[in-house]
């Protein structure tokens, strides 16, 4: 099967959304970039390891919902924009 860049993103966001509830350290690690920059929504800013520690010890991500994703591919860049309601 043929799998469009646009369907490789969603799939990864899928498994990203499904290791924060889950608490999947181990996942979460394999599919955040090692230059991760996280800015949360009241403005405190995580690198890669804090974030990560932030998940295991302060974080419990109860539900994730995401809306509908428009995914624009620049060459090996894309941008991912759209809705998320989350329960932490």
């Amino acid at each position: 099967m043929n799998h469009s860049v646009e369907d490789v993103i969603r799939e990864l966001e899928n498994r990203r959304i499904a290791a924060l509830v889950s608490t999947d350290l181990a996942a979460l690690n394999n599919l955040l970039a090692d230059d991760l920059v996280h800015v949360h929504g009241n403005g405190k800013i995580d690198d890669k390891e804090e974030y990560l520690q932030g998940v295991a010890s302060k974080y419990r991500y109860h539900s994730i919902q995401r809306g509908d994703l428009n995914i624009r591919v620049f060459g090996n860049v894309a941008i991912v924009v759209g809705r998320l309601s989350q329960t932490v």
